[in-house]
């Protein structure tokens, strides 16, 4: 391996240790039998600062190839190198995509999204429910034919 080789591969070992520290977060649990949680949501995990720095990791690397390639100080071996690197990150990242969207939820976790679309829901009708109350309270105060209720004098 050639010194552009090795000194790629040696930068994309920083990619590898973010990846690595990112895939040790997505099945930590915290709590006990039914209070068992994640520790990270999936939300927390896609914006983690993780990704942030193997993005900024690998455009640094990227900007160091093409100045070299530039420069005419990149081998062939360099560049074949930088590409295997960088295809191995993609499929990684995917992975790593993959899994933090398809774990197995938790009861608490289960009981959280239950809520969340309850939530969600309710705010959805509210308005709706609110509209029929002004319906049914606008029709109290009609005296309709054939409405006993509302043809009666009221006693005092």
């Amino acid at each position: 391996m050639n010194q552009d080789s090795l000194s790629i591969t040696k930068k994309f070992s920083l990619v590898e240790y973010e990846l690595n520290q990112l895939s040790a977060k997505i099945h930590l649990k915290k709590g006990s039998w039914v209070l068992m949680q994640h520790v990270y949501t999936t939300d927390q995990l896609r914006d983690s600062e993780h990704f942030r720095r193997i993005h900024t990791i690998c455009e640094k690397i990227g900007d160091d190839v093409l100045n070299w390639c530039r420069n005419g100080k990149l081998s062939e071996e360099g560049a074949r190198t930088y590409d295997m690197e960088r295809q191995k990150v993609k499929r990684n990242l995917a992975v790593l995509h993959k899994e933090i969207l398809e774990r197995d939820p938790t009861p608490v976790d289960n009981l959280a999204n239950f809520l969340k679309i309850f939530w969600e829901v309710i705010m959805k009708v509210l308005p709706v429910i609110e509209t029929l109350l002004r319906i049914g309270a606008a029709y109290q105060g009609l005296k309709l034919p054939g409405n006993p209720v509302g043809n009666q004098k009221l006693l005092p």
